[in-house]
This record gives structure tokens, sequence and C-alpha cells, in this order.
């Protein structure tokens, strides 16, 4: 007998280890899960502890809170999510709304938006942007017009810091686009608040004018750059629904491209300070093919079109007005069409007409040569 359990011990040995381990698995994993919990729990407190702090009535509680945001941002360890990002925006918001006075206002703008290029991670540089613009057109409707002008410049603010980041970086301005048209461009319900999206097509050339004066770039970085802007709106023109955002966006992106132009060459449009050298510059061949191709695009709907080629037909005015010489067709509408069409068949009948009598002419020499 001894000799039996002696063989059969070592398998029993096996299992036992087996279980163990399997239960040592399980209890692991459920610390693991258990300290989650405690961490999301945890993070979720000093988040909502933070909001509270942002938006105190104290101003140097709202200091203090700002500095922790900063340090928090510039932290490579933390994981910077959507969800926490969305819950601090909601704290920095109320944390402007608190904020009275010009200067006070301009320094707590400029420092929100320094956190974008404190935050180590680029594509988490555009999410914590896009998430703040979300989170103001989601409060957009409850500003007062007294308040308003403070988040018009922390919007300002913030766009200048990503078209600086972006200008002369190709994978920037990428994400530059991806995040505009993902987010306050996207398309959605109609009856949604565009104002953030209207006052960014508005600001835009007055914010790249002021960037490329103060930081000269390289005159192809520039062109590139703007041209990658104007395909954005260009495809806002021609594909949002929203009609008062389609018209402001021609109003204010492409209609104000001649406005301040001071130097033209060649197709070329060169925006310029009084005394700098030309700083913005624009191919206005490529404006006008590509409104023309977006126009004629199946998908584009009928008001966007009228939309567009009202945009376009200014342009054309305008530079002829400032010389700008255009290798483009001009847009016919049906009439002029048909109006050509009768212009080349009379000339076609003119020419037969000339011909037939050239014919007869002819005729009548080689009968006269036949006689004689």
């Amino acid at each position: 007998m001894v000799e039996q359990d002696a063989v059969q011990s070592p398998p029993v040995v096996e299992k036992t280890k087996e279980m163990n381990l399997k239960k040592k698995k399980k209890n692991s994993e459920k610390n693991k899960k258990k300290l989650q919990m405690k961490k999301r729990v945890t993070s979720q407190m000093a988040m909502a502890a933070l909001q509270e702090a942002l938006s105190a009535n104290k101003k140097k509680t709202r200091y203090e809170a700002l500095q922790k945001v900063e340090k928090w941002i510039k932290s490579p360890r933390v994981e910077h999510t959507q969800a926490t990002m969305e819950a601090l925006w909601e704290g920095l918001f109320f944390s402007m709304w608190m904020c009275d006075k010009s200067i006070p206002q301009q320094e707590l703008a400029s420092q929100i938006a320094s956190f974008i290029v404190h935050i180590p991670d680029v594509e988490t540089k555009y999410l914590f942007a896009k998430v703040g613009l979300n989170v103001l057109e989601t409060h957009w409707s409850k500003l007062d017009r007294y308040r308003m002008n403070k988040y018009y410049l922390l919007v300002n603010k913030m766009m200048s810091t990503l078209y600086t980041i972006s200008l002369g970086n190709e994978e920037n301005t990428m994400h530059l686009l991806t995040m505009l048209s993902t987010g306050i461009f996207r398309e959605r319900d109609v009856k949604t608040n565009f104002g953030i999206a209207m006052h960014v097509a508005d600001s835009m050339w007055r914010l790249l004018l002021k960037i490329c004066t103060d930081h000269p770039h390289d005159v192809m970085e520039v062109l590139s750059f703007v041209h990658a802007m104007l395909q954005l709106f260009t495809s806002v023109l021609q594909l949002h629904r929203n009609k008062t955002l389609v018209k402001r966006v021609s109003q204010g992106v492409f209609i104000p491209l001649l406005n301040n132009c001071h130097h033209t060459e060649d197709g070329t449009v060169k925006l310029e300070d009084d005394e700098d050298d030309p700083i913005l510059v624009v191919n206005m061949n490529i404006v006008m093919d590509e409104l023309l191709d977006a126009a004629a695009d199946e998908d584009t709907a009928v008001p966007n079109r009228e939309v567009i080629y009202a945009t376009r037909t200014k342009l054309s005015d305008m530079c002829e007005e400032y010389e700008v010489a255009l290798d483009t067709k001009p847009i016919l509408l049906q009439e002029e069409l048909n109006e050509e069409e009768q212009k080349e068949e009379e000339e076609l009948e003119e020419g037969d007409d000339l011909e037939e009598g050239e014919e007869e002419e002819l005729e009548e020499e080689e009968e006269e040569l036949e006689e004689e």
C-alpha cells in the first residue's frame, strides 16, 4: 500500500499545484480589476474636485487648479482620453466664465491655449483642441453678448496656436484639417449652433497674417498650408447643409482673398502689410479651378452650387479689377451656352456660304476657259 501511495502521490501534487495556480491567477485578475476600479473612482473624484476648483469664486483657488492642470497635461505617464478631456474642458469653460476684466481674461485664454503646446503627444494636442471647441459649441447658446467676447478671445488664442504649430509641418496640417472637418465643421443637425465654426472662418486670414508677420515662413510652406485650408473650406461650401454657414464661409474665407491685396502677378495673389514684403501667397488659378470642380460634382446640392458659382463670379470680377491673370475658363450658364452655340452655327453657315461662292466662281472660270 505504501508503494502504491508513493506511486500515486506525484499526480495529486501536480493537480493541487495547478489548482493553486488557477486560484492565484483569478485572485490576481480580481485584484487588478479592483485596482483599476479604484483608479477610475479616484481619477473621477479628482477630476470632479478639479472641475469644482476651476469654477471656484476665489481667484487663488482657480489659479492653483490651473497649475495642477498644467502639470497633468505635461505628464507623459497620464493617459489623455476623450472622456477625461471633456471633463477637464467643462472645468476650463467655467473657469473662463468666472474670469472678469480684460487683462485677466487675456492671460487665462493664453494659458489655456498654451496647454496645446505642452501636451507631449501630437495627436493628443489636436484632440484637446477639438474637444475644447466642441464643449464651447455645446455651451454657446447659453452665452450673452457680454460673455461671448471673452470666449471669442479664447477661440482666437487656440486657433492661433494651432495655425502656428501646423504651418510648415505636413503631418500637423493633416491633423488640423481632420480636427476641423470632424469637429466644428462636421455635418450635423441643421438646428445646431454654428457660432464657433463661423468665427473660425471669419478670423482665419487675420490670424494667419499676424502669425506670418511675427514669424516669417518660407513662401512655399505658406502657399501649401493656405491651399490646404482652402480645400477644407471648399468642401464645406460643396457639402454642408447649413445655408448660413455656407454663405458665411464664402463671405469670410473666399471673398476677402482679394480685399486686402496690394500686389498681384501671374494669377498669384500676395497679401502684404503696408511696409513688409508679401507674407501670404495664394494661387487664384488653383482656387478658381477647385471651386469649379466642386460646383460640377454630382454630390453638390443645388443651393450649395449656387453659392459656389456666385463666389467664383465675384472672385473673377475682383481679379479683373486687380488685374490678376487667370488661366481658368469662365462659367457659362445655359443661356450663354445657347448663344455661343448659335454663334458657332452662324460662323459655320457663313463658312459654307463662302465655300459655295468660291465653287461657283471656279465653275464660271472653268466655263469661260472652255469657251475660249
